[in-house]
């Protein structure tokens, strides 16, 4: 009868090479290329904030660099106020879709506008 301890170690190593063995098979396929995310090419009219604000906005851009309104976040102080804002603004940008193996794709374009309020007395 084998020693405990071989037994333990051959337990383990079969179980390190099973692991081994699930985690490098990939069924034949390659691994897919990793997604450029969208750009904005052309920005619409800058959007008219005046109030202190730290926004953060994401939307997903279609295939035929169109945003989809319908996803739009804004989030961050002041995203209430701005939102009207920054959807015109994005409505009327122009996009570059996100690209994966050479092909467009739908991605997530993200960003973000800070403002600050200065007053300056003369």
């Amino acid at each position: 009868m084998p020693h405990p301890r071989l037994r333990h170690l051959a337990l383990l190593v079969a179980v390190i090479i099973s692991a081994a063995c699930a985690s490098t098979s990939q069924g034949g396929t390659s691994k897919p290329e990793k997604i450029t995310p969208p750009q904005q090419l052309r920005g619409g009219p800058p959007p008219e904030i005046r109030e202190v604000v730290d926004i953060r906005y994401e939307v997903l851009v279609n295939a035929d660099g169109q945003p989809d309104l319908r996803t739009l976040k804004v989030t961050g102080k002041g995203a209430g106020s701005a939102r009207t804002a920054i959807e015109d603004w994005i409505r009327n940008s122009m996009f570059k879709p996100a690209m994966q193996d050479g092909l467009p794709v739908a991605g997530l374009y993200k960003g973000g506008i800070r403002t600050r309020v200065e007053v300056r007395r003369m």
